[in-house]
């Protein structure tokens, strides 16, 4: 889907006609003019918004897109495509040295690079002479022209290139000006018989993309995110192995409370056991590839959840049981994690009698580079390369173990961390709110919105660090417990545990 270079004789003086003829089809839209509505495509978004807060940019998206990072040479940016690929979106954040250079002027440059990319076109000499340069295989199809989103001035131009497999491809090119040398780019790639639904989608959620000056954007969110970073530079191997071994093993019970305040009378969930350990990437289950013996921290999580299964007549009925097994690693600096997760999900009927169907995820960072592959019954494997929005990442172990690396170093603040989160298939800000109030007696109260656009739950946990409970918003609960007396409770409430 990107056009075909054709190396020719390069000509200067064309391509000055091309940025001529860019400047001149500008030259009589009104500045400041706001972006047409275009009939046709409804657009369906997101609950979420996309951010990229880099450079201050939020975005509503179709909700049939993924965003992923992208690296083409030296450059990175985000790659936005629908789950069956007939467009994509490239969002580039370039700087320039040049404080003066405008969007306009940005916008030119790109679209005679692009014509240059499309290769001349030549024209024989009827008397047999040399043949002369008449144009590129390139054509402008919309000259640029100045836009106004959400009170932003952006510049934005489409090209029609030859396509590598035949046909003709369009590019087109949204161009913000967000600081003195500061740019933002969307690119729209599409097969010419795709363009016009695509270009719909495409000036549809660009025009929805709004910028905060990034040295000042959400000024408390800097300022959790700085704050988080300040707790982790305290927190290195050392601390950490002494986390493990403090919290080698975790049950935990997960219920709605009845009226009663009875155990027996309360709804059963589901239930977890977490384990960390120190031990090497092979916990992840491949033991004989390469590079299984690295050392590291693990982390092992398996959960059952009853989805609205109940039992009736000592047999469990309706809904769903959802079985899930996930192993974490990370290298001791940090640098390198790697995990899997298996989600087993059968209807609610007696078990043996209903056949799973098995949801995976494996993942693996290195840096700043994320790969993270997922498959599902029925429908075709994916790859996502989550994008990552600045600074304050904590890696999916070090996530489990959070709320006790928080109380530890007992910062009272508003804390903010960057995390994979596989429901979003993305990186996502989690806040942490902690606090010790006095009526609580040494206690430590910590309340966490897993993404900013989610309600909160919040935790509690004793003056020595430990768990006592977490109440999500809709008044569910987990709570650490003994296994026998798990077992105990689930069995006389006719509930499975095989």
């Amino acid at each position: 889907m990107t056009p075909t270079a054709r190396p020719r004789p390069r000509s200067t003086t064309r391509l000055a006609l091309a940025a001529l003829a860019l400047t001149l089809g500008s030259a009589c839209m009104a500045q400041g003019q706001a972006p047409e509505t275009r009939p046709g495509t409804v657009v369906e978004f997101a609950d979420e918004l996309f951010r990229l807060d880099t450079v201050g940019l939020t975005l509503m998206l179709p909700a049939d897109v993924t965003a992923q990072s992208t690296t083409v040479g030296s450059k990175s940016g985000v790659q936005i495509q629908p789950r069956e690929p007939s467009w994509i979106v490239n969002i580039q954040t370039p700087k320039s040295a040049n404080p003066d250079t405008t969007s306009a002027e940005a916008v030119d440059e790109i679209a005679t690079q692009v014509l240059r990319e499309s290769g001349e076109a030549w024209a024989k000499d009827p008397a047999g002479g040399k043949p002369s340069l008449v144009g590129y295989n390139g054509e402008i199809i919309e000259p640029r022209k100045t836009i106004l989103i959400n009170g932003l001035p952006a510049e934005r131009v489409y090209i029609k290139v030859p396509g590598e497999r035949g046909g003709s491809v369009v590019r087109g090119f949204t161009v913000f000006k967000t600081t003195p040398s500061q740019f933002v780019t969307f690119e729209l790639i599409s097969p010419e018989a795709a363009f016009a639904r695509a270009r719909s989608i495409y000036e549809t959620f660009v025009g929805t993309a709004r910028f905060e000056d990034p040295t000042r954007i959400g000024a408390d969110r800097a300022a959790a995110v700085t704050a988080g970073l300040k707790v982790f530079e305290r927190v290195g191997e050392a601390e950490l192995r002494e986390l493990v071994e403090q919290v080698p093993e975790r049950w935990e019970r997960f219920y709605r409370p009845a009226a009663t305040g009875a155990n027996s009378d309360a709804t059963e969930l589901g239930y977890r056991r977490l384990r960390f350990s120190v031990g090497t990437r092979a916990a992840l289950g491949a033991s004989g590839s390469a590079g299984s013996r690295d050392p590291g921290f693990v982390a092992q999580l398996d959960a059952r959840y009853l989805d609205g299964a109940r039992v009736v007549d000592g047999k469990l009925v309706g809904g769903r049981v959802v079985d899930s097994r996930s192993v974490y690693f990370m290298s001791f600096d940090r640098a390198d994690e790697a995990w899997t997760v298996q989600n087993a999900v059968r209807a609610g009927t007696p078990s043996g009698k209903s056949q799973p169907k098995v949801f995976t995820e494996t993942g693996g960072r290195t840096g700043r580079s994320m790969f993270v592959s997922i498959s599902a019954p029925g429908t075709p494997g994916r790859d996502v390369r989550p994008v990552f929005q600045g600074d304050g990442y904590v890696s999916r172990f070090e996530s489990l173990l959070l709320p006790e690396i928080l109380v530890r170093a007992g910062v009272q603040a508003d804390l903010g961390f960057y995390t994979y989160q596989s429901s979003a298939e993305t990186i996502k800000l989690r806040r942490d709110l902690l606090e010790q109030p006095s009526e609580m007696l040494g206690a430590w109260r910590l309340t966490t919105r897993l993404t900013e656009d989610k309600p909160p739950q919040v935790s509690v946990y004793n003056d020595k660090g430990k768990l006592v409970r977490t109440e999500l918003a809709d008044g569910t609960l987990w709570e650490p417990i003994e296994l026998d007396r798990l077992v105990s409770l689930w069995r006389s409430k006719g509930l499975p545990m095989d």
